[in-house]
């Protein structure tokens, strides 16, 4: 817009492939009022990071979107509903003690989700982007990437999955996991009794919580896996 000077927009745009906000780019011949243009790779479709001068306005740094598949879409997760209480509650808790036994193990952790009723919705990408998982009718949702596992719903309130954390990790891993001291912010806390293994942190929260915000124990859930150090 107005603020930005002369060379400003084709500098954001760099800045945005230099850290790779976008994924992996590869730049393009630039004509006319456009300053700098960038093609994103490993799309279903085109995209490209652009900045150009608009008279009157000043320079813009903005996406072009094409050739976007009529059937391409994106799966959402869902609110309470959709599914039965306990398909949901027990497609979380199979998740939780996937995530818990196989999260340094990629294939693994892909079966071990299936298993307990996740299918794989978006498969993990070249630019980083992990697998995402969805099961119980989209009520429960599954980021699993390299020692990377979190599970989210909007259908169990944070206090029940704290509840249903507890009784699936009691159930199929007896002793392995103790309750945590945690933070004020958390609902909820475990960790990997070191008898069992290297350390394994767990943590409740609400999906989205800000920062420093105390945690609502009716409100939806998000477990997080954590390897420490």
């Amino acid at each position: 817009g107005p603020a930005l000077g002369p060379g400003m927009g084709a500098a954001a745009a760099d800045k945005f492939v230099e850290f790779r906000y976008i994924g992996d780019a590869a730049i393009l011949p630039a004509s006319g009022s456009i300053t700098r243009r960038y093609t994103v790779a490993n799309l279903p479709f085109t995209m490209e990071l652009v900045s150009y001068f608009a008279e009157g306005f000043g320079e813009i740094v903005g996406l072009t979107y094409s050739g976007i598949p009529a059937g391409l879409r994106t799966t959402e997760l869902a609110d309470a509903g959709a599914a039965s209480a306990v398909e949901t509650q027990q497609v979380l808790g199979g998740a939780v003690v996937a995530c818990a036994r196989y999260i340094t193990n990629t294939p693994y952790l892909k079966a071990a989700l299936e298993a307990a009723g996740l299918t794989l919705d978006r498969p993990a990408d070249a630019n980083g982007r992990a697998n995402v998982y969805f099961g119980a009718a989209n009520t429960v949702q599954v980021t699993a990437g390299i020692a990377q596992c979190e599970i989210k719903s909007r259908a169990v309130q944070a206090g029940t999955t704290v509840q249903l954390v507890r009784t699936y990790l009691n159930a199929q891993q007896p002793g392995e996991f103790l309750p945590g001291h945690g933070s004020n912010f958390e609902c909820g806390s475990f960790y990997r009794n070191s008898a069992f293994g290297g350390p394994l942190s767990i943590s409740v929260r609400n999906p989205d919580q800000p920062s420093g915000a105390p945690c609502n124990q009716i409100g939806s859930s998000r477990v997080s896996f954590v390897i420490p150090g």
